[in-house]
């Protein structure tokens, strides 16, 4: 009975972050893995809006005006400072390892013209694409550039536009910048502000570089003599007519279409002689700027909205292969347009970064995880050894499966513990079928009924876990071929009497990842370079359908900074329960 109530107070709590761990090992030419590698299903890119900048030092942001930053504090970036900045080479490789590890392959910097090229490129609006050009890991994404050629930065004559043009080629020329044929693609948000003779320059200086030529992308609509491809910045109905709140769901019908009040701009907008690039809203609620007062979506917006949004983006892409780019493009609105709304940056509201790990499960499924190559990524368990069913079907009941697991022919001195945990309702069951090949993915099935509440954990010791830190490793991974998007993910690390863990919202098959230092919803300080166990946990409460999730690999990895800011403590009711039961519980783990 003690027991029971141990494991239910501490398994809800075994769920909230992700990222990467590390692991250290005496041969390292002997490591073996059979992940798959990740396979992005579109390349997305995210427009960029530098409006975070101010020319003097310790001064709020130029754009984050005073109802932003009263009314709105929530969106207020997580490298902001209280001042909203992000206007450093240092920010932007923080921004680009957060991006690049969470599937986004590009990013779109809007460029604003102040009539010569040196006031443009030194105006700190422009300042995120000069900070990228400047940034140590630039290397991790493309990048390319929408002009916006609108009042109050237009490009007023043909002159300028020359200017504009030799402004550009030196990035156009860039091996990081984006290439649609194998030629630089401009995104012009004013279709109709380049002309004929503006193009015409732009193929000129383009032959002479050697470019073999430059394609233009238009924002809704464009001459197809000039623009062979089209696009939106953004799509936002009921422009104008009023601060009415409505579903984050009739945004995206705008966009998608649907069959009863929107045809859907990616049906609509898209021509047989130009490639389309379908655009996703990421969100839209600009009461902060009121300019003008137009309805808003944000406030029912969710990650699984967002994910379930870009999913339908890749689906109209499968299913009008010969409109959309081979490439297969898709542009997000936006990375940090935070006083518009559309923004999937993590924030002081988001400090998890849940929006983009919902972006990571739709464009990296269901093969997310990657090769697992020593020394940067070793495997803690991949289930290649001794099959099981458990199935627990009596409230508050746990099964256990403890075997000294195989993870490649190699190594073989850690075991492997499972435990199947039923909370309420019928039924949580865990299967494995290996096949002891070491050659495919097997992996690990959790079913919970229907009106049934439960959590699986699995944790491994041996010396794979004495040293996760080995070789610049730093996460934890666990990969989810199958999942839904409901219930919660942990990963958890023991040191003798030290215990701490990381949760995450699950929102469908990805690759969760788990910093080292997201480990800390305990106050307990655990040494990385000597732990005793580490593992993983899912637990979810089904409403009328089976939840089924399918786990295919868990290791220690590298990956970049893209933990910012410390999670919310824990509860003051977790903090009070959990250091009574916590060793109990471990003792319990290593007898099973």
């Amino acid at each position: 009975m003690v027991m029971d109530l141990c494991l239910a107070i501490l398994k809800p709590v075994w769920t909230r972050r992700l990222l990467l761990s590390a692991i250290a090992m005496s041969c390292p030419f002997l490591w073996l893995t059979s992940s798959t590698t990740a396979t992005p299903t579109a390349k997305v890119g995210a427009y960029y809006f530098e409006g975070w900048y101010h020319d003097a030092p310790g001064l709020t942001a130029a754009f984050a005006n005073h109802e932003l930053r009263t009314q709105f504090p929530e969106r207020e970036p997580i490298w902001g400072g209280g001042l909203w900045r992000g206007d450093t080479v240092e920010i932007m490789e923080q921004q680009i390892d957060l991006a690049a590890d969470h599937g986004i392959s590009f990013f779109s910097f809007n460029l604003y013209w102040y009539g010569s090229a040196f006031a443009t490129l030194n105006d700190g609006i422009n300042s995120g694409l000069v900070n990228f050009m400047q940034a140590s890991n630039r290397d991790r994404m493309d990048f390319n550039i929408n002009i916006i050629d609108v009042h109050p930065t237009p490009i007023n004559s043909d002159a300028e536009w020359e200017q504009v043009a030799d402004m550009l080629l030196p990035y156009l020329t860039d091996s990081q910048y984006l290439r649609v044929g194998g030629k630089p693609l401009i995104t012009n948000f004013n279709a109709a502000g380049m002309t004929q003779k503006n193009y015409n320059y732009f193929q000129q200086i383009a032959a002479t570089a050697g470019l073999g030529g430059i394609d233009f992308a238009a924002n809704a609509a464009g001459s197809s003599s000039l623009y062979s491809h089209v696009t939106r910045y953004n799509a936002v109905p009921g422009w104008g007519a009023g601060e009415v709140e409505y579903p984050y769901q009739s945004l995206t019908e705008y966009v998608e279409g649907n069959d009863t009040w929107a045809p859907g701009i990616w049906n609509t907008e898209n021509t047989i002689s130009q490639s389309y690039i379908p655009m996703i809203m990421g969100g839209w609620d600009a009461r902060p700027w009121n300019t003008p007062p137009t309805w808003y979506f944000n406030p029912s917006r969710t990650p699984a909205a967002v994910a379930a949004h870009l999913q339908k983006a890749i689906d109209w892409i499968d299913a009008n292969p010969s409109r959309a780019t081979p490439e297969r493009l898709v542009m997000l609105y936006a990375w940090n347009e935070f006083g518009e709304g559309g923004y999937i940056a993590p924030t002081i509201g988001d400090p998890d970064g849940a929006y983009l790990d919902a972006i990571r499960s739709v464009v990296m499924s269901p093969t997310t995880g990657g090769s697992c190559d020593a020394p940067s990524c070793v495997p803690l368990g991949s289930f290649e050894t001794d099959g099981f069913n458990l199935h627990a079907n009596a409230p508050h009941g746990s099964l256990l499966h403890n075997v000294a697991e195989v993870i490649s022919p190699f190594f073989s001195d850690g075991r492997r513990l499972t435990d199947v945990h039923l909370l309420s309702g019928t039924s949580v069951q865990a299967s494995l079928q290996p096949d002891n090949s070491y050659q495919t993915d097997d992996s690990l099935s959790i079913s919970i009924s229907p009106h049934s509440s439960g959590n699986v954990t699995v944790s491994y010791d041996g010396s794979r876990t004495a040293n996760l830190t080995g070789s610049g490793r730093n996460a934890l991974e666990v990969v989810l071929e199958q999942a839904p998007s409901a219930g919660t993910l942990s990963v958890f690390a023991e040191q003798g009497q030290a215990w701490n863990y990381a949760t995450r919202p699950i929102s469908g098959p990805g690759s969760y990842v788990f910093a080292l230092s997201d480990l800390d919803e305990l106050p307990f300080n655990v040494d990385f370079t000597r732990l005793h166990r580490v593992g993983f946990g899912i637990q979810a409460q089904a409403a009328g359908a089976t939840l089924t999730y399918e786990v295919s690999d868990f290791r220690a990895t590298t990956v970049g900074a893209l933990r910012l800011a410390q999670l919310p403590e824990p509860s003051t009711f977790i903090l009070s329960i959990i250091p009574g039961v916590l060793l109990g519980a471990i003792r319990s783990r290593r007898r099973a």
